[in-house]
C-alpha cells in the first residue's frame, strides 16, 4: 500500500499512480525543497536564461509585436517613473492633479496636467517634477501632444 513520504497516510486515491505525497504535503515538500536548494535553483535558472537567449529574444519580439498596446503602456509608465526626480516629492506633484480635478468639477471643462517639456520629446526630454507641470484644458493638451516650443 503506497503511503505519503511526509505524513505516512494512504495515497492510493491520488490522481497519479506514481504519487509519493498528498497534494497538501507535496506543496509543503516543494516549498521546503526550494528553500534548501535556493543556490542550486538560481544556478539552473541563470544557465537556462543564458542557454535560451535566442529563443527568449524571439519570444519577446513576437510578444511586443502582438501586444503593442500593453508594451506602450508599460513604456509610458516606466518613462514616467524614470523621469521623476528624487527631490520632487509626490505631494508636490499631486497638488497639480488635485487642482486639475477641482477645476474640472467647478467649470465643467475638462482640465489635465501637462508637462511643459515632454517626458519623451524628440529633441529634449523633461522631468516629472513640479517645475515642469502646468494645468491646461484637455483639448489644448491633446493639441500640444508631445511638442515643446521654447
Amino acid at each position: 500500500m503506497p503511503t505519503c513520504k511526509v505524513c505516512d497516510h494512504d495515497i492510493r486515491d491520488a490522481k497519479r499512480s506514481d504519487a509519493k505525497y498528498h497534494p497538501e504535503c507535496r506543496a509543503e515538500y516543494k516549498r521546503l525543497w526550494h528553500l534548501e536548494n535556493k543556490a542550486r535553483m538560481n544556478d539552473l535558472m541563470r544557465t537556462n536564461y543564458r542557454d535560451n537567449e535566442d529563443t527568449r529574444k524571439e519570444y519577446v519580439a513576437q510578444y511586443k509585436k502582438d501586444n503593442r498596446d500593453k508594451v506602450s503602456q508599460w513604456a509610458r509608465t516606466r518613462n514616467r517613473k524614470l523621469r521623476r526626480v528624487a527631490w520632487a516629492s509626490r505631494k508636490d506633484i499631486d497638488v497639480f492633479y488635485i487642482a486639475a480635478k477641482k477645476l474640472t468639477e467647478q467649470t465643467g471643462i475638462q482640465f489635465s496636467v501637462d508637462h511643459v517639456v515632454p517626458l519623451t520629446g524628440d529633441r529634449v526630454t523633461g522631468l516629472h517634477c513640479p517645475a515642469n507641470l502646468q494645468i491646461i484644458t484637455l483639448e489644448d493638451n491633446l493639441k500640444k501632444y508631445n511638442s515643446f516650443v521654447p
